[in-house]
């Protein structure tokens, strides 16, 4: 095994990776409950924006494009200003892709 890759290092990635599962289970009722409501409360999505955007796994990234079309039917360029923030974050992007993937 390479000398970076201890067996402690990867115990912590799977803790690392509970802990993400763990929040996204949270982060999907609270998102749930935002759709379910019809909540339009700019500051409530900002925040969950916030939120969905600090977990870097694949299934936030789904849930970020779940809650993004939901967010889109009522305020776009909250949607369009966190695909730039999650670019920012994660990488390049393909926000166009992803535009598409909202409407």
């Amino acid at each position: 095994m390479d000398d970076f890759i201890t067996e402690e290092l990867i115990q912590s990635i799977k803790e690392l990776q509970k802990l993400y599962d763990i929040a996204y289970y949270e982060i999907k009722e609270k998102v749930d409950y935002i759709i379910k409501s019809k909540i339009t409360n700019e500051n409530i999505i900002e925040h969950m924006f916030d939120e969905i955007t600090n977990i870097p796994t694949d299934k936030c990234y789904e849930l970020f494009i779940y809650f993004s079309k939901y967010v889109a039917s009522f305020n776009m360029d909250i949607v369009k200003d966190y695909i730039d923030i999650y670019d920012e974050i994660y990488g390049p992007i393909e926000k166009d892709k992803i535009l598409k993937k909202i409407k």
